[in-house]
């Protein structure tokens, strides 16, 4: 009802929320149950199309002015941390929902992976794997291999070698098959190493074909895995030895200025890595030396 775009319903509305965290912090002294189901519900229903920059700052000052009033001290430093969040959280949400009508792929990759560092540092981490795979997928989609490899790296590296079932923050509708974190984790370096084979990052398939080698020779003593995983790992070495095999890659800064880009891409540099075949690469300032020395 807070999201409904009328600003007296919202004047009257949003102060429940400031309600809920007193009820709750009366009964449990934390407010994270509440805070977690706000973040949850606001997360689905601004990526939805609800909520403005308006809902956004209005909310942020009524729940803070509510916190100012409060008199016990923990309970108001808490809802205020959770103003400065949310205040950040919105806006990411609605550059993200910007970027996708925009359908600019750096601007929403941009916006995915701001949105992945928001809910790592929170410690939310169904909302971190929701966004990490979204963000495999627009890899994939791309066919930016190496770069999908190492956002499924985010994930495996919060699995343990280990034969517990998995948390249910850390698992993902794309592997229901496996049932503890050994079996995801293994599954996930396979995939990266099919990856960046694919992307021609052999020495990043090498590093993850050692780490899977020491489990199945120390640990799980798996040696019918071991003996194609070997084969694939001197294959790599191969590859990397064989003349011609992979372009060199250039990286390029791109600034992007001007009211051409959006908002949140305005003003700000990247750098883009790309193998460009020499006959189609651009040319570079050290190319053209009489340009730089202005001869």
């Amino acid at each position: 009802m807070t999201l409904i775009p009328e600003k007296d319903l919202r004047t009257l509305t949003i102060p429940l929320f400031a309600d809920m965290f007193y009820c709750e912090y009366r009964v449990s002294a934390t407010i994270s149950s509440v805070q977690d189901e706000i973040i949850s519900h606001l997360d689905a229903l601004v990526e939805g199309g609800r909520g403005d920059e308006q809902y956004r700052e209005l909310f942020c000052k009524i729940i803070g002015e509510r916190a100012n009033e409060i008199s016990h001290a923990r309970l108001c430093q808490a809802i205020r941390n959770f103003v400065t969040m949310v205040h950040k959280l919105i806006g990411l949400l609605l550059d993200y929902r910007e970027s996708a009508m925009l359908e600019s792929r750096d601007c929403v990759t941009y916006c995915l992976v701001e949105l992945l560092k928001f809910y790592n540092e929170i410690e939310k981490r169904d909302m971190y794997l929701r966004y990490l795979y979204r963000l495999y997928d627009k890899h994939m989609e791309c066919r930016s291999y190496t770069e999908a490899g190492n956002t499924l790296h985010l994930h495996a590296r919060l699995l343990q070698w280990a034969e517990g079932e998995i948390p249910k923050e850390l698992s993902h509708e794309k592997h229901q098959e496996c049932i503890t974190e050994r079996q995801l984790k293994e599954k996930l370096y396979k995939e990266m190493i099919s990856l960046y084979d694919k992307g021609k990052m052999w020495e990043l398939a090498i590093r993850l074909c050692k780490e899977l080698q020491d489990q199945y020779e120390t640990e799980t003593y798996d040696y019918v895995q071991l003996v194609p995983l070997l084969r694939q790992l001197a294959d790599f070495y191969q590859r990397i030895m064989e003349p011609g095999a992979r372009p060199d890659p250039d990286y390029y800064r791109v600034g992007f200025y001007g009211l051409g880009f959006a908002r949140f891409f305005q003003n700000r540099e990247v750098v883009y890595r790309a193998a460009v075949p020499p006959p189609s690469r651009p040319r570079r300032l050290s190319d053209r030396p009489d340009q730089v020395t202005g001869a």
